[in-house]
């Protein structure tokens, strides 16, 4: 903290500049967006999606109460998927 506030400009970290885009190149893709969708197409994590717009409607129905579990098993099954080959795509 010390050093933020009284070393000189020479030792703060800087902002990498991006470099422009040619038109050769072509934009990276987000993966995990990409694998998040083919996960959540699964049987095991559209079976929790479900059990999740269950508990809402529900909770819509009733007026009070909470589908946190549900979500969370929904988002973990995702997770849980994509981590299986997210990692291999990673540069």
């Amino acid at each position: 903290f010390f050093c933020l506030t009284h070393c000189s400009s020479s030792f703060a970290p800087r902002a990498r500049k991006r470099r422009p885009m040619s038109e050769e190149e072509e934009e990276v893709q987000d993966q995990k967006q990409t694998i998040d969708a083919k996960c959540k197409a699964t049987l095991a994590c559209a079976t929790m999606l479900v059990e999740y717009e269950a508990c809402q409607a529900r909770i819509e129905a009733k007026g009070s109460g909470s589908c946190e579990g549900q979500y969370g098993d929904w988002v973990h099954c995702v997770d849980a998927c994509a981590a299986k080959s997210l990692f291999s795509k990673l540069k």
